[in-house]
């Protein structure tokens, strides 16, 4: 017959194991968090055709573009917002020519895809030269669509706004 105390010395010892378990279970997931990609977003789903999003995007910017896609979708600018703070520790260090503004892009633009949403190629004549980036279009409250052209180099913003087009529905 087993004794009480060594049933309380067993539940005590898996009670001690289990307590470590959860502490090494709560420190994976705070390791692996910056590794796992946002949740996509969860609204009802707004796309655009490639000659919808490139007539926003004219009116935005006099910017040259490349839209690879039939449609787009139009994400929620507060999920794209999360979805580039995740981005923004997995750019990884320039190197000319081969870690340069078109990589960084098309790497952003994949990431992007991986998330839930497309956005477009941008190219251009820069203050230094000639210039890639990627566009997205995000809506804000109140339906105003809004065109940000995203640099994937830094993960810096611009948002560019077009409020002549408002989505239905809001």
């Amino acid at each position: 017959m087993i004794s009480f105390s060594t049933v309380w010395k067993n539940i005590l010892f898996y009670r001690d194991q289990i307590t470590q378990l959860e502490q090494e279970n709560t420190e994976l997931k705070e390791a692996l968090a910056g590794f796992i990609l946002p949740a996509p977003p969860e609204y009802p789903v707004i796309t655009l055709s490639g000659m919808e999003v490139f007539s926003e995007i004219k009116k935005a910017t006099t910017v040259d573009s490349f839209l690879l896609d039939n449609s787009y979708r139009v994400v929620d600018e507060r999920d794209f917002l999360r979805f580039v703070e995740w981005y923004k520790p997995r750019i990884p260090s320039y190197l000319d020519e081969y870690r340069d503004c078109d990589n960084f892009t098309l790497d952003f633009m994949d990431s992007c895809l991986k998330w839930g949403s497309n956005c477009s190629m941008l190219t251009g004549q820069a203050p230094f030269g000639p210039h890639a980036w990627s566009g997205v279009l995000v809506y804000r409250e109140g339906g105003v669509l809004a065109f940000t052209q995203v640099e994937p180099q830094n993960g810096y913003l611009n948002p560019v706004y077009s409020p002549t087009w408002i989505m239905a529905n809001g």
